[in-house]
C-alpha cells in the first residue's frame, strides 16, 4: 500500500525540486541568472550560442574520434574569427549611430531598413521619408529585409548582433554541404572542402556582413540537399524534402531577382545530368545531337526573338554596372557601348546584333573566371585580394579534375554541385561589370565549386603518391591518401612527388649553391653527432637519416616552432584546467533526472531574471515579450517536474523488476 501511495504521488506531481542537491541547485541558479543576464543585453547572441551548440553536434554525430576533433576544431576557430570580428565592430563603432564594416556598405542600408519596418509593424512612429525608404520596391528591395525586421520584432533592435544571423545561416551551410560531400566523396575532400570554404578570404567577409549572401546560399544549399533527399529518402524523409524543396524555391526568388532560374535551373539541369551520365552511350548521343537540337532551335524565329531579347536585357544591366563608380570592366563591342539608349529614335533590336551577342556571351563566361586579370590591378585593395585571384585560378583547375573524378564516386551529387555552380555563373556573368560586385556574386557560386576542387585535388595527390604501384589509376582510391596521416606528411609527400620539384632537383644537382648546401648539411650532421655521442648516445650509420629530415629536426628545436606551438596548446591546456570545463563534465555525468532539474531550474531563473531586468530599466515589453517570458517559466516548471518525476518511476519500476 505504501508503494503504491509513492507511485501515485510520483505521477501526480512531485515538487519540483525535491531529491536535488544544493550544489545543483545553487549551479542551476547561478547559470540560469547569467543567462538571463545575456539574453537582457543581447537576445540574439544567446540564441546564436544555441544555434552554435545544436550545429557543433550536427557536425560531429556519427565521425569518428580524430575526424571529430578535426571538424571541431576547424569550426571553432572559424566562428572565433567571425565572433571576433563583430566584436571589434563593436567596440570601435560610435553606438548612437548605425555602422558597419567598411566593406558592407549595402548591409548598412539593410540594418536600418529593417529597423523601420520593424518600428511601423509595433506602431512606432517613424518619418515618412523613412517610411517611403523601407518599404521602396524599386531599389535594393529584397524580402530578407522582412527576415531582418522579423527577427528584431521578437527579440528586439539588433545593430551588431545581427551580424550573428548570418553567420549562423553561413556555417549551417557549410556544414550541410560537408555531411553531404563526405557520404559522397570521402572524409578527406569533405574536410578539405570545409577548411577552404571557412577560411577563403572574401566568403568570410560576406558571411559577418549584414548582406543578403548567406541566406540566399543557405536557401540554394537547402534546396540541393532536399533533391538529394527526395531522390534517394525513403517515404516520410522524402515527403518531408519534398516540401523542404519547394519552401526553399519559393523563398529565394524574393531574396535576389533571379535567384529562382539559377536554382531551379541548375537543379533541374543537375538531375538531368545524372541520368544522362550514367552510361557513355547516352553521353555520346547527347554530344553529337545537342549542337543539331541548338541550330535547329536558332533557326526559329521566336526562340532567336526570345534569345535576343534576354540578350539585350543582360546587357543593358552589363552597361549599367561599367556605368557606376568603380573599377568597370566592359564585355560588349566599343560600337554598343557608345549607342545613346535614352534616345527613342534607336531602334531596340539595332542595339546588339547576333554575332555581337555571341561575343558578349564568350567574353562574359571567360570574364567571370579571369577577372580581374593582374594586370587589371588599379587599387590597394585589389592587390590585397591578387592572392585569393589565383586560389580561384586554382580552385577552377582542380574543378574540372573533380567533375571527372565525382562522376565515378556519386555522379547525382557531382551533377546537382556541377549544375548549380554553372548556372549562377552563366547568370552572374551576363549581368556583370564592376569588379567589386562581381567578385561578390562569384562568391555565392564558389561553395559549390569548393568541394569539386578539393576532391580534385585529393585524386590528384592520390595520382601521385600511387604512382609506383602496379594498381594504376583505376585502382587509385581518394579517400586512401592521407586518412591515418597528418595533412603536413600527405604535403610533404606530394610536394617531394611532383614534376616540378624534381626538375629543380635535376637542374639544381651539381651547381654550386647545391654542393654547398649539402657540404652545410653533412657539417651540420657530423657536428650533431659529436654532440650525440660526448653525451653517450649512440649513432651509427645505419640511423643516418636524409638532409631533409636533418633540417625539420633542427627547426623543431628553434624558438619560433616553439613559440607558435606553445601558443597552440596553451588554449587547449587552460580550457582542460578550466572550471567551466569541470562543470560542464559534472552536468553530463550526473543522473538523468538530476540533469533534467538542473536544465528546468536555468530556464526558469533566466526567464525571471530577464524580466527583472526588463522591469528595474523601465523598458515596455509588448505583449510578445511577455508571452516568452511566461513560455520560459512554464517551460522550465516542465521540465524542472514531471521528465523527473517520470523518470524516478521508469527506474523505480526497473529497480524493482529486477
Amino acid at each position: 500500500m505504501r508503494e503504491r501511495r509513492s507511485r501515485r504521488w510520483l505521477f501526480r506531481g512531485a515538487p519540483p525540486f525535491v531529491g536535488v542537491s544544493r550544489s545543483v541547485l545553487v549551479w542551476g541558479t547561478a547559470a540560469g541568472i547569467a543567462l538571463g543576464v545575456a539574453y537582457a543585453a543581447s537576445p540574439l547572441s544567446v540564441w546564436f550560442l544555441a544555434a552554435m551548440i545544436g550545429l557543433f553536434a550536427w557536425a560531429g554525430r556519427g565521425l569518428t574520434e580524430r575526424e571529430r576533433r578535426w571538424v571541431l576544431g576547424v569550426l571553432a576557430v572559424a566562428v572565433v574569427l567571425r565572433v571576433m570580428a563583430i566584436a571589434g565592430l563593436f567596440l570601435t563603432s560610435d553606438h548612437n549611430q548605425f555602422v558597419s564594416f567598411f566593406w558592407d556598405g549595402d548591409g548598412l542600408a539593410l540594418k536600418l531598413r529593417s529597423v523601420w519596418i520593424r518600428n511601423v509593424w509595433l506602431d512606432i512612429p517613424i518619418a515618412p521619408h523613412f517610411f517611403s525608404v523601407a518599404f521602396d520596391r524599386f531599389y535594393g528591395w529584397t524580402t530578407y529585409l522582412y527576415v531582418l525586421a522579423y527577427v528584431q520584432y521578437w527579440l528586439g533592435p539588433a545593430p551588431y548582433a545581427v551580424h550573428l544571423f548570418n553567420v549562423v545561416l553561413f556555417l549551417a551551410s557549410a556544414v550541410a554541404l560537408y555531411r553531404l560531400v563526405r557520404s559522397s566523396y570521402g572524409r578527406t575532400s569533405a574536410l578539405l572542402g570545409l577548411v577552404i570554404l571557412l577560411f577563403l578570404p572574401t566568403p568570410f567577409l560576406w558571411s559577418v556582413s549584414a548582406l543578403k549572401e548567406s541566406i540566399y546560399i543557405f536557401l540554394l544549399v537547402l534546396g540541393l540537399v532536399a533533391t538529394v533527399r527526395v531522390v534517394r529518402g525513403r517515404f516520410l524523409p522524402r515527403a518531408f524534402a519534398a516540401a523542404v524543396l519547394a519552401v526553399s524555391m519559393l523563398a529565394i526568388d524574393g531574396i535576389r531577382e533571379g535567384a529562382q532560374l539559377i536554382a531551379v535551373g541548375g537543379l533541374g539541369a543537375g538531375l538531368v545530368g545524372s541520368v544522362v551520365v550514367r552510361r557513355v552511350s547516352i553521353v555520346l548521343l547527347v554530344l553529337l545531337l545537342l549542337p543539331f537540337a541548338a541550330h535547329r532551335a536558332w533557326q526559329d524565329p521566336g526562340v532567336q526573338a526570345q534569345t535576343m531579347s534576354r540578350l539585350q536585357e543582360a546587357a543593358g544591366r552589363h552597361t549599367g554596372n561599367v556605368r557606376t563608380t568603380g573599377h568597370a570592366y566592359k564585355l560588349l563591342d566599343q560600337r554598343v557601348y557608345s549607342v545613346d539608349r535614352s534616345d527613342a529614335a534607336t531602334p531596340q533590336a539595332g542595339i546588339m546584333t547576333p554575332p555581337e551577342a555571341a561575343r558578349f556571351v564568350v567574353r562574359a563566361l571567360v570574364g567571370f573566371v579571369v577577372v580581374p586579370l593582374p594586370w587589371q590591378v588599379q587599387s590597394a585593395s585589389e592587390i590585397v585580394f591578387l592572392p585569393q585571384q589565383v586560389i580561384w585560378y586554382a580552385l577552377v583547375a582542380f574543378a574540372g579534375v573533380g567533375l571527372i573524378t565525382g562522376l565515378r564516386r556519386d555522379a547525382l551529387v557531382t551533377c546537382l554541385l556541377a549544375g548549380v555552380a554553372t548556372a549562377g555563373a552563366a547568370v552572374i556573368a551576363l549581368n556583370s561589370g564592376n569588379i567589386g560586385t562581381l567578385v561578390r556574386h562569384r562568391d555565392t557560386v564558389v561553395p559549390f565549386v569548393v568541394w569539386l576542387s578539393a576532391l580534385g585535388v585529393v585524386a590528384t595527390v592520390s595520382r601521385f603518391v600511387s604512382r609506383g604501384s602496379s594498381a594504376g589509376w583505376d585502382r587509385c582510391d581518394a579517400n586512401r591518401v592521407a586518412m591515418n596521416e597528418m595533412p603536413g606528411s600527405v604535403i610533404r609527400r606530394a610536394v617531394n612527388s611532383s614534376i616540378v620539384v624534381r626538375a629543380v632537383r635535376r637542374v639544381a644537382q651539381g651547381s654550386v649553391v647545391c654542393v654547398a648546401v649539402v657540404a652545410s648539411c653533412r657539417w651540420v650532421r657530423r657536428f650533431r653527432e659529436k654532440i650525440v655521442v660526448g653525451l653517450g648516445g649512440d649513432w651509427s650509420d645505419e640511423h643516418e637519416v636524409r638532409t631533409a629530415e636533418q633540417l625539420g629536426a633542427l627547426a623543431a628545436d628553434s624558438r619560433l616552432v616553439t613559440t607558435v606551438r606553445s601558443s597552440i596548446t596553451a588554449p587547449s591546456a587552460a580550457w582542460r584546467e578550466a572550471g567551466a570545463r569541470r562543470l560542464l563534465d559534472a552536468f553530463l555525468t550526473v543522473d538523468l533526472p538530476t540533469r533534467v532539474r538542473m536544465v528546468g531550474c536555468l530556464t526558469i531563473a533566466a526567464a525571471l531574471t530577464h524580466a527583472a531586468i526588463l522591469a528595474l530599466l523601465g523598458v515596455s515589453v509588448q505583449v510578445v515579450g511577455w508571452g516568452i517570458q511566461l513560455a520560459f517559466v512554464a517551460g522550465g516548471l516542465v521540465v524542472a517536474w514531471w521528465p523527473a518525476a517520470l523518470a524516478l518511476a521508469w527506474r523505480d519500476r526497473a529497480d524493482r523488476s529486477m
